[in-house]
């Protein structure tokens, strides 16, 4: 007879690195001070790091890859920007977006899982014109 213990205190950790390349389009709605435009575009990304582990207690075990993610994921992107103008050529900007992936991320899911992600970029721009 085997006996198995299972610890009651564990984690499974999944580690996905990917290279993105996004090409995006802005049309500007309002171009004052505060202006408004709109974003869409696509983004391809390459999966290149792959791990997974099991943290138990203070202790992590390696346990592999995952062989069941797909390479390359294809996604879509919309999104809203504001823009504040500050000075001249110098503005803030503010853009919320959706990303919404074109196919499911793994090759053999049943559940044909497709992510997705919001985000808010937001910083300061300096333009050269």
């Amino acid at each position: 007879t085997n006996y198995y213990f299972y610890p009651a205190n564990y984690s499974i950790v999944l580690k996905y690195e990917f290279v993105e390349i996004p090409l995006i389009f802005k049309y500007k709605l309002i171009n004052k001070k505060i202006g408004f435009n709109i974003l869409g575009g696509f983004s391809a990304a390459y999966l290149f790091g792959d791990k997974s582990y099991v943290n138990i207690g203070n202790t992590r075990y390696n346990i592999g890859k995952n062989e069941n993610i797909d390479k390359f994921m294809y996604s879509c992107i919309f999104g809203i920007g504001l823009k504040y103008t500050i000075y001249k050529k110098i503005s803030v900007n503010f853009e919320p977006n959706i990303k919404y992936a074109l196919k499911p991320i793994y090759k053999n899911d049943a559940s044909k899982y497709i992510p997705y992600l919001i985000s808010v970029s937001m910083g300061v721009c300096y333009d050269f014109k």
